[in-house]
């Protein structure tokens, strides 16, 4: 997924999920992952898909209730036992690269790393220390299980604007970004 559209992704997810319950964690393949979430009587379904070569987070097309099937891995299962219930704090997309936060409201993260050839969904504790993730990654050393989170080091040569240009620059893309509409059902 491209840096700039993930900008506009978060936005758009912020304006749909934030405040509302996630109800239901399922799989629909090995790689793609589909959260239900619930907000004032209305379903909103999100797939993360950690394909090799696009992975991608979203708002598919189709039904927005669809579940996907019931968690089949532990991985699943764990996300699926820890979140249910949980209410959206806030989803925000971190730093110059395309890792995407979904934090709730007991401090717990899920982290969508959504890296060409290392995508990954990550589980973090209250005090952000991993939990469990859905795949391990060879570029790196996979994030273990009690260890604190670090995001993905960003390709070697790649030239990054200064923290505080990006920060005001990543703020401006999600300002302009168009806001979701939130419909209402009667």
């Amino acid at each position: 997924m491209d840096n700039l559209v993930l900008v506009r992704v978060a936005a758009a997810l912020a304006a749909e999920i934030e405040g509302s319950l996630l109800v239901h964690v399922g799989e629909e393949t090995e790689t793609r992952f589909r959260l239900v979430f619930e907000s004032g009587g209305r379903r909103i379904g999100v797939t993360a898909s950690l394909h090799p070569v696009l992975p991608w987070i979203g708002r598919p097309p189709g039904p927005s209730a669809s579940r996907g099937q019931p968690a089949k891995t532990a991985f699943a299962a764990g996300l699926a036992k820890a979140f249910r219930g949980l209410r959206v704090a806030r989803v925000e997309k971190l730093g110059p690269d395309r890792v995407l936060v979904v934090a709730f409201s007991d401090g717990s993260a899920l982290v969508a790393e959504l890296l060409t050839h290392g995508a990954n969904l990550v589980h973090l504790d209250g005090s952000r220390r991993v939990v469990a993730c859905a795949r391990h990654s060879g570029r790196r050393e996979p994030a273990g299980p009690r260890r604190a989170y670090e995001p993905p080091p960003l390709p070697e040569g790649r030239l990054v604007r200064s923290e505080r240009r990006l920060e005001t620059s990543t703020r401006s893309s999600i300002a302009r970004a168009p806001k979701a509409r939130r419909r209402s059902r009667r």
